[in-house]
């Protein structure tokens, strides 16, 4: 019940917030029309993209530049956590 009200509450605060922002004005159906095209441009034409990049190899790497990039936080973090755990690690 106490959750329930929490996020009740927080629902009316952000009902309220979003209240007193400005309305976003309409799209010209020109620009929509323009963006739609250009999307279907670039997505019906993804069938083309295994004769340069090799999937398989996208698929390995992406990991793996992604922990290269954070790679400086999950080890901060692994020390924490075996700082947390009682095997005398300091």
């Amino acid at each position: 019940m106490i959750l329930e009200a929490i996020l009740n509450l927080v629902r009316l605060l952000l009902q309220f917030i979003c209240a007193l922002l400005p309305d976003i004005p309409d799209i010209e159906v020109s620009l929509l029309e323009d963006l739609t095209h250009y999307f279907d441009l670039i997505f019906d034409n993804l069938d083309l993209l295994p004769f340069f990049i090799d999937i398989n190899t996208v698929q390995v790497l992406v990991p793996l530049v992604l922990i290269v990039i954070n790679f400086e936080h999950i080890y901060h973090f692994a020390i924490w956590v075996l700082k947390k755990l009682p095997l005398g690690i300091s």
